[in-house]
């Protein structure tokens, strides 16, 4: 994946100075809290971390307790960084959607992820394809196909396609009539109809005729 460019479009960080970082993964020195002892592992996902709480990138960070997270046994502090928020938003993406019964939890049928090729639709990429979802990535950019199909995508669908503007009450559009250049996909493909909200949770389904999971 290509690195984003710094615009400053963007309001992410909404305080001023600010550190950047929006995961960290580190050990307790010391702890006001009966929880947390030194020696703790601990990891931090989200809670405005560089927003309007100082950020990851430092050596040393103060944090609140309910904002930790004790790293799962397993992991180094390196493989839950390469996680991460984005990996974490898109389990839950996942795990949320079988509850709410949109996918099947046996692998069962076809998901359309789009924004394939980000942070988070990358992963929901690699964990639907290894729990037996066929899966079709949606993405503008033809060049991540091969990162795409490693993952695990079985198809892919151009982002030109999701673009169409729609009209009021028509019928909703399949996959197979959508995917342009890319091998036709099964008129069963199941479209995601998700968005992700924050790093700790997705809203529920939007009631419209067709809609995809952003990511």
């Amino acid at each position: 994946m290509g690195h984003q460019p710094f615009h400053g479009k963007g309001r992410i960080a909404r305080r001023l100075p600010m550190v950047a970082g929006i995961d960290l993964a580190g050990t307790v020195l010391r702890s006001r809290v009966a929880a947390w002892k030194p020696g703790d592992a601990v990891i931090v996902n989200g809670w405005g971390l560089s927003e309007t709480e100082w950020g990851g990138y430092s050596r040393f960070q103060s944090v609140r307790a309910a904002h930790l997270t004790r790293r799962p046994e397993g992991f180094s502090a390196v493989e839950a960084m390469a996680i991460g928020t984005a990996g974490y938003t898109a389990a839950l993406c996942v795990l949320a959607l079988e509850d709410w019964g949109v996918i099947r939890p046996d692998g069962a049928g076809e998901v359309l992820v789009t924004g394939a090729a980000g942070g988070v639709g990358s992963v929901a990429v690699a964990l639907l394809a290894r729990r037996g979802y066929r899966v079709v990535a949606g993405t503008g950019r033809e060049s991540q196909h091969g990162f795409l199909r490693d993952l695990g995508a079985a198809d892919f669908m151009p982002r030109s396609a999701l673009a169409e503007p729609g009209r009021m009450l028509q019928a909703a559009s399949s996959p197979a009539s959508m995917a342009g250049k890319a091998k036709p996909v099964r008129a069963s493909t199941r479209i995601v109809a998700a968005a992700v909200r924050s790093t700790t949770g997705v809203t529920m389904p939007s009631a419209l005729p067709f809609s995809a999971c952003s990511a």
